[in-house]
């Protein structure tokens, strides 16, 4: 033995170097032999637990019913008694007839027929004994199956030191494994089991019938309504695959069906039918993560169930943080999920509530903090993500609200180490509250003051946005980074006011010129700073006038992305987007400081978005000098 298996090691000591390729597919099989013979040993405990049980009340039964297949000793005796009597009296009758003749004092003797059992006994203790075969052949089928697999998890569990031989090893045994069907085996053991009831419940319709019809049509009937639900499951998981029901004889006839192309799956719901060429397993699982509107729906009630059972912050903190990525992916179905638990009717499933709820834990005091630091930066991250996703999905109702600024405020001012998140974030929320309002001008070519929920409004009321919006200019240049607390707060209250695509297009530039000012000076880029800028910029209508202090700021930030040399430490997108803000300058100062800023640039990549923006200004420039001559 040792020196075959020194030739074995011998023979395949080539195999040596690809042994760790070999780790990953080891930790794989064995969690799932060990998941196939923990479920196949449950499977068939609880079988030989019910055969055993079952066994032991039909044998009760069997007792019973067995004795109507021999002839009754009593009975025996009981004719002889009979015939006896019947010998007695006559020859009594005899005594006291003077007037017979002849007397027959050898009276015929009485032979009883050969024994003949009725038919209902008969039908009962053959279908009860062939019901007792079938229970224990169930239940020895079960403890060979328990005995096969517990060999087969030895088996694959080898000692040989090498993994790469414990890999082929479980692979041989696997392919065995479906070769012979020991699954489809273990799948038709209950079917003996089923079958076993069946003839018991049939054999004692038959018992009742000589003693008591009514309890026996009683009994029938039962049986009728389980053979009618036992059909029912066997069809229904074939034509409807979400259904929870299923027999052993569910396999068999789709099997069947299958094989006469009779099964048939739709891969769109408005293209046409397919043929089904898996297995029942199989197509359910194709059938519920394909893509359609039932899936959707099915992910939107599950994820809402998940967020109303998870009991701890943790738990919740670990589900926000996917949220960017998923919010970032290709996949639409995740965002349009998200879009909808953001706003959810319940609170309790509404990531709308549920996120700043985290975020505003973070001031506490209970957490370390470290631990604040990386949760209110995960809020964060994932606030900004789902004000971003609404620039794709323009859903009006459960726009951010005041209250969530104000949280970021109280935390930003605990925490000031996520400063770069918190501006990111309020930024976003702030152009989605000033989109809001612009869909609201929109769909209302003239706001008339019977129209709006506050009529005690006076007409030179309507000034207010624009007081608002100066207050917001004098913030913004008062404040060399941006004041976020501030800012919203001003932008806020224009909500409460009537408002025009015009006083909203200004605020928007004045937005865009406060965020890029906020890290213009500074060493690093806030959150997703180039992402953000660039949802800034959507919706701006650069045909229409900004003031002079906007204009201003914006040239200023064009000032500080470029240094004296013409180079630029801020990425091409967030530079691409400030050389585009010149079509906006209409200020001959603004307009001849921008381009003696592009002039210098030399190191920059994108060239040719310089050059378009100086060809703006070379235009721009001799109008507005036309007009200030005249």
């Amino acid at each position: 033995m040792a020196d075959e298996k020194g030739s074995v090691n011998e023979t395949f000591a080539y195999d040596n170097p690809s042994t760790k390729i070999w780790s990953s597919y080891i930790s794989h099989a064995e969690k799932f032999d060990k998941n196939l013979v923990q479920n196949c040993q449950g499977n068939m405990d609880s079988l030989l637990v019910f055969a055993g049980l079952f066994s032991a009340s039909l044998t009760a039964f069997i007792i019973e019913s067995y004795k109507g297949l021999s002839p009754n000793p009593s009975n025996t005796t009981n004719v002889l008694l009979a015939q006896i009597y019947e010998q007695l009296a006559t020859m009594s009758n005899a005594s006291t007839s003077f007037n017979t003749r002849e007397t027959n004092l050898n009276p015929k003797i009485f032979i009883p027929s050969a024994f003949q059992a009725p038919a209902s006994v008969s039908i009962c203790n053959f279908l009860w004994f062939l019901s007792l075969c079938f229970s224990l052949v169930c239940a020895l089928a079960a403890t060979l199956i328990q005995q096969w697999a517990r060999n087969y998890l030895q088996a694959t569990e080898s000692r040989l030191s090498t993994p790469h031989e414990r890999a082929r090893i479980s692979a041989y045994l696997f392919h065995g494994l479906e070769r012979f069907g020991m699954t489809a085996l273990v799948e038709a053991v209950p079917l003996l089991l089923h079958i076993s009831l069946l003839l018991f419940f049939l054999g004692l319709v038959e018992f009742l019938r000589p003693v008591n019809a009514a309890m026996s049509n009683l009994t029938l009937g039962m049986l009728i309504v389980f053979v009618a639900f036992y059909v029912a499951a066997t069809f229904l998981p074939i034509f409807q695959r979400d259904c929870p029901y299923r027999t052993p004889l569910s396999c068999v006839l789709w099997e069947i069906l299958k094989a006469f192309r009779c099964l048939r799956r739709r891969q769109d719901p408005k293209g046409p039918a397919i043929v089904v060429s898996g297995d029942l397993a199989s197509t359910r699982e194709v059938e519920a993560i394909q893509p359609s509107s039932e899936r959707d729906e099915r992910d939107f009630k599950a994820m809402t169930w998940a967020l109303q059972n998870m009991r701890s912050e943790s738990e919740f903190e670990a589900f926000v943080q996917v949220i960017p990525r998923a919010v970032a992916g290709p996949d639409c179905s995740a965002k349009l999920l998200i879009h909808r638990l953001h706003y959810h009717e319940d609170p309790s499933a509404s990531l709308g509530v549920l996120i700043p709820r985290l975020l505003i834990s973070c001031t506490s005091g209970v957490l370390d903090p470290a631990v604040s630091q990386r949760r209110a930066a995960t809020c964060l991250a994932a606030i900004w993500s789902l004000s971003m996703m609404t620039v794709q999905e323009p859903f009006k109702k459960g726009r951010p609200s005041k209250s969530t600024l104000e949280d970021i405020k109280t935390v930003e001012s605990r925490i000031p180490a996520i400063r770069d998140f918190a501006i990111s974030a309020s930024t976003v929320i702030a152009r989605d509250l000033l989109d809001t309002y612009l869909d609201q001008v929109g769909n209302q070519s003239e706001i008339s003051l019977k129209q709006l929920p506050y009529r005690d409004l006076e007409s030179g009321e309507l000034l207010g946005v624009g007081q608002h919006l100066k207050t917001l200019e004098a913030i913004l240049a008062s404040a060399n980074e941006i004041a976020v607390p501030e800012l919203f707060q001003v932008i806020s209250e224009i909500s409460t006011l009537p408002r025009s695509d015009h006083h909203l297009n200004q605020a928007g530039f004045s937005l865009l010129a406060g965020y890029a000012s906020s890290f213009a000076g500074g060493r690093t880029l806030p959150y997703k700073a180039s992402e953000t800028i660039h949802r800034l910029s959507l919706r701006l209508d650069f045909e229409r006038c900004v003031s002079t202090e906007t204009q201003r700021r914006l040239v200023a930030c064009l000032d500080d992305a470029f240094d004296g040399k013409g180079r630029t430490r801020f990425p091409q997108g967030i530079v691409n987007i400030l050389l585009g803000m010149v079509r906006v300058l209409k200020d001959p100062t603004c307009v001849r400081k921008a381009k003696a800023i592009i002039k210098r640039i030399k190191f920059f990549p994108g060239k040719d978005e310089a050059r378009r923006a100086l060809g703006v200004l070379e235009v721009t420039l001799p109008t507005l000098d036309i007009v200030s001559n005249v």
